[in-house]
């Protein structure tokens, strides 16, 4: 069973890692726990282990620093949720990418949050301009689908855990017995 989970979530992250979507996991003091390829060749030349600990505000355009850190105190605080809020980074060439970003609490093992990024596609015309709304709902979709899977295995490792917690601290033998 283990080695079935490790399979998965390693099947997991190469499917997010190189995704065209950004991914992210932050700490509650908002340094880079993991971070997917794709940002990673976004932010830096540099293998993409450096940009580990490092503060992620680092990489936010200014006007958006007082955005990140009320999401921050949001999804750390003492209700956590859902947070979805667009946001400028700064790229490694010094270029401003506009990023749309669902954060989502972790738990509090890992007193982490994890974020998606879908970029805004923008091409040139006569003027800039976002590409369809349609094209853009679509990424959306298919980013929420990979956070609630997400979700759903963290969730089930953490009702495991809490469940033994709770046989232990009962010392009921029965139940240990069917949480096995």
């Amino acid at each position: 069973m283990v080695k079935e989970k490790k399979e998965l979530f390693t099947s997991l992250w190469d499917i997010i890692d190189y995704s065209t979507s950004y991914s992210l996991v932050l700490d509650s003091d908002l340094k880079i726990k993991l971070i997917n390829f794709t940002l990673a060749k976004e932010l830096t030349n540099e293998d993409r282990d450096t940009l580990i600990g490092k503060s992620w505000l680092d990489f936010v355009v200014e006007n958006d620093k007082s955005l990140l850190e009320y999401a921050r105190k949001s999804l750390f605080g003492e209700i956590k949720f859902y947070f979805e809020e667009c946001y400028n980074i700064i790229c490694k060439d010094s270029s401003i990418k506009k990023i749309k970003w669902i954060m989502s609490y972790i738990n509090s093992d890992f007193n982490s949050v994890i974020s998606i990024g879908i970029p805004f596609i923008v091409e040139k015309r006569n003027d800039i301009r976002e590409l369809s709304r349609t094209h853009y709902e679509n990424i959306v979709l298919a980013d929420r689908i990979k956070i609630e899977v997400a979700k759903e295995l963290t969730l089930k490792t953490s009702e495991r855990i809490i469940s033994r917690r709770i046989a232990s601290v009962i010392d009921n033998t029965k139940l240990k017995k069917c949480l096995a």
